[in-house]
């Protein structure tokens, strides 16, 4: 009697082999994303935040000196524990710009998003002499223990 599958042989069974590793290898290397170490010095797996942030970058209108605009930036938590923004921050800026909620509410940081909700953020910009420069980003930092913070880059254009 002939088994039902046959065993590869010769190069098709190095091939398969090398499958089978290469599988492997990408299970632990994401299966190692997602750990921490203990205090025994193990490894334990851990849930964490993940952050999407959409539209990738901010696109401004190149303005005269106190004209504004405003953008909406969505935040949404992708990952399995609940995502920690501790701090909204736009660099290298001498441009006017604030960050507001929903309906202009103040935004009190931290703010805490849950595994797959969005949050939603209006970016508020004043031009001044100066414009946008260019080298702008807003700065988000996180508790996700695979992205501690985020920069969204802000730009102008016609």
């Amino acid at each position: 009697m002939r088994p039902l599958f046959a065993s590869p042989r010769g190069p098709a069974r190095l091939m398969c082999r090398s499958l089978l590793l290469s599988c492997l290898l990408t299970t632990l290397v994401v299966g190692l994303s997602a750990c921490d170490s203990d205090d025994d010095g193990g490894l334990r797996l851990t849930q964490s935040g993940l952050l999407q942030v959409t539209p990738e970058r901010l696109i401004f209108s190149i303005l005269a000196e106190g004209q504004s605009e405003s953008r909406d930036l969505n935040l949404t938590n992708s990952g399995s524990a609940d995502l920690v923004i501790s701090g909204l921050e736009v660099t290298q800026s001498r441009a006017s710009f604030s960050i507001s909620g929903e309906e202009g509410a103040e935004v009190s940081l931290p703010l805490t998003i849950a595994p797959q909700e969005e949050l939603r953020l209006r970016v508020d910009y004043t031009a001044d002499s100066q414009g946008i420069e260019g080298d702008e980003e807003l700065v988000i930092a996180t508790n996700s223990a695979r992205q501690r913070e985020v920069k969204v880059p802000i730009i102008a254009t016609d």
